[in-house]
């Protein structure tokens, strides 16, 4: 879901990892931060998990990411905890238009709530 001029930006992905369903990727673009809309999407994420039965919701944090001790406090303020799996290296393919694949992988550290 976006709002008009990208003043938001949130791709939730429900997956089962970890044993829990996974919250995949929440921006909100600088201009907008400050306001409470991390908060509210996540808040909003998590009922609707509730609704749909799942009982724990999941996340990484990019552990590279400068702005990652500022993410972790508000996921710790909203009840996320690490899992205990300590840091480790996530990341996803990608092929450019000459059809040569990429890997692009980060360290990241787990965070759990449950709901």
């Amino acid at each position: 879901m976006g709002a008009v001029g990208s003043v938001i930006d949130i791709v939730t992905i429900l997956t089962w990892c970890v044993g829990c369903a996974e919250v995949g990727d929440l921006t909100v673009a600088e201009q907008a931060r400050g306001r409470g809309i991390s908060r509210q999407l996540m808040e909003a994420t998590e009922e609707h998990a509730k609704r749909r039965g799942i009982l724990q919701l999941g996340l990484e944090v990019t552990a590279t990411n400068p702005n990652q001790n500022v993410a972790r406090t508000r996921y710790s303020h909203l009840g996320y905890q690490e899992c205990g799996l300590g840091s480790f290296t996530s990341g996803y393919t990608y092929w450019d238009n000459d059809g040569n694949a990429h890997r692009d992988e980060e360290t990241h550290i787990y965070l759990v709530k449950n709901l």
